[in-house]
C-alpha cells in the first residue's frame, strides 16, 4: 500500500487521499524514523519472507524498538501490517517473540498486562501450548 502511495506522490495532477486514519500521527512519525534509518537497506516493501532477510535484530534496531513504550510498539506493529511493510513487521514481531520466548504463561500474562487471566485458564494455556517448549 505505501509503495503505491509513494509512487503516486509524483503525480501531482491527480491528488490522492491517504487512508491512514487508523494510524496515529505519532505512529506515522515512528514509521518515518524507521524508514529513514533503513533507506539504504534496499526495498523494505518487497514482500519477502523473513528467511530471505536477516531476521536477527541489529543493535541499532534493538535500540530503536527499546526506546518505544509497549503501546507504541504494538501500534507500530499494527501500522506496519496496515501499510504492508513486511520488513518492519517482521523485525518488530521478532522483538515481541523474544520477549515471550521461554517464559511461562504467568510471565507472559505479566508482560502483556493480562494478570486478570484466571489460574485455571493459565493452566489450560500451558497444557495446550506445551509444544512450544522452553
Amino acid at each position: 500500500m505505501l509503495v503505491t502511495l509513494i509512487a503516486d506522490f509524483d503525480n501531482f495532477d491527480n491528488p490522492i487521499e491517504v487512508p491512514v486514519s487508523k494510524i496515529s500521527v505519532a505512529t506515522i512519525m515512528i514509521v518515518k524514523e524507521w524508514m529513514l534509518a533503513h533507506k539504504e537497506d534496499g526495498d523494505m516493501f518487497k514482500n519477502e519472507t523473513t528467511s530471505e532477510w536477516d531476521s536477527t535484530l541489529t543493535e541499532s534496531e534493538r535500540a530503536f524498538f527499546h526506546k518505544l513504550s509497549e503501546n507504541e510498539l504494538y501500534e507500530l506493529i499494527s501500522a506496519a501490517n496496515f501499510l504492508d511493510m513486511p520488513h518492519l513487521l517482521d523485525k518488530a514481531c521478532e522483538l515481541v517473540a523474544g520477549m515471550v520466548r521461554g517464559r511461562s504463561s504467568e510471565e507472559i500474562a505479566q508482560i502483556f498486562g493480562l494478570n486478570s487471566l484466571a489460574a485455571a485458564k493459565r493452566n489450560t494455556v500451558d497444557v495446550e501450548n506445551q509444544w512450544l517448549g522452553d
